[in-house]
């Protein structure tokens, strides 16, 4: 559909630029500095996007739905029409698990190699 997901690895945020409507919005809500996102993807279609974090989120919540701090890093899906978030991995490791992310085109299947194993 023409939107772009990209990162700006400096504060490790995610945004998306819808091109409908000219507007960037911030996907990941980091507000924790560097290393919030270590990896991320979006699907063919535009509808998800996987990405790994060091913060932890509320499974099934939104970005702004923050549980507890998480001592290593998670592998996360996001809706972007819902805006909800679902745990796929979580790992105890400070090695960043979820490399070379890809999803499905329509979102529903995500394949990741995990560091950790």
């Amino acid at each position: 559909n023409g939107d772009v997901a990209f990162a700006d690895s400096g504060i490790g945020e995610v945004y998306y630029w819808s091109r409908e409507t000219g507007q960037i919005r911030s996907l990941t809500a980091n507000s924790g500095g560097s290393s919030f996102v270590n990896d991320f993807t979006i699907s063919d279609d535009g509808s998800t996007i996987a990405f790994v974090s060091g913060a932890n989120f509320v499974n099934g919540g939104s970005l702004s739905a923050r549980g507890s701090a998480h001592p290593g890093y998670e592998l996360w899906t996001m809706n972007l029409q819902e805006g909800t978030v679902r745990l796929i991995q979580n790992s105890q490791s400070a090695v960043a698990l979820g490399t070379g992310i890809q999803l499905s085109q329509d979102g529903s299947y995500v394949l990741a190699s995990d560091a950790t194993l």
